[in-house]
């Protein structure tokens, strides 16, 4: 990759740009391995971590912290970059563990605002024996930065304005029309789809 590129032209590829970063990867043919990596600064990075110690991995992960810090450390990110990250919860000895505390503010004390935190909700949950508890049914998103940005809306649909899933009789499924009226399968004021006979 030529020096005088700018971080622009250097996540793209074949002339287009792409979210993330670009890898350049110099990889040893005779040995099969990489001799070395090149990444260039990203602007977003969207990441799930392991739930602090929840799971048995096959390594084991002896500190949650130590982890977290090695990796966010060392994250490609440009100066605007917008970092999120899904968490779940964690309960022990019938108690929620807030097993992220310290890595927030070891986020925030090397620049890193928490700039939102964010409910993902995931539908009516999971069936089974909670403790008493009503069943998970949601996850967080931490959204760090260092300078707001606009999200870049630069890329058009390309189903935008197109009736792409058809009934056998050609009619749409689309719960409203390509002149804004709701279906009749869709509840006015409502983005969630209902049967008929609920909105009758």
């Amino acid at each position: 990759m030529p020096a005088d590129w700018k971080p622009v032209k250097r996540r793209q590829k074949h002339g287009k740009s792409h979210y993330g970063y670009k890898l350049t990867v110099n990889v040893d043919k005779r040995y099969k391995f990489i001799r070395k990596i090149v990444t260039d600064t990203t602007s977003l990075c969207f990441t799930i971590p392991p739930y602090g110690q929840q799971r048995d991995y096959t390594q084991g992960i002896a500190d949650w912290d130590a982890l977290m810090r090695g990796v966010f450390a060392n994250l490609p990110m440009a100066m605007d970059g917008q970092v999120l990250v899904n968490l779940g919860l964690i309960h022990r000895d019938n108690e929620v563990m807030p097993y992220w505390d310290g890595w927030l503010d070891w986020m925030r004390a090397n620049g890193w605002r928490r700039f939102g935190w964010y409910v993902w909700d995931q539908g009516s949950g999971m069936p089974g024996d909670w403790a008493g508890r009503l069943a998970s049914s949601f996850e967080f998103v931490f959204h760090f930065n260092r300078q707001s940005r606009k999200p870049d809306k630069i890329v058009p649909c390309k189903y935008a304005g197109q009736e792409s899933h058809l009934r056998a009789d050609g009619s749409s499924t689309a719960m409203r029309g390509k002149d804004g009226e709701v279906g009749a399968g869709a509840m006015p004021g409502s983005p969630r789809r209902t049967s008929a006979s609920r909105t009758a």
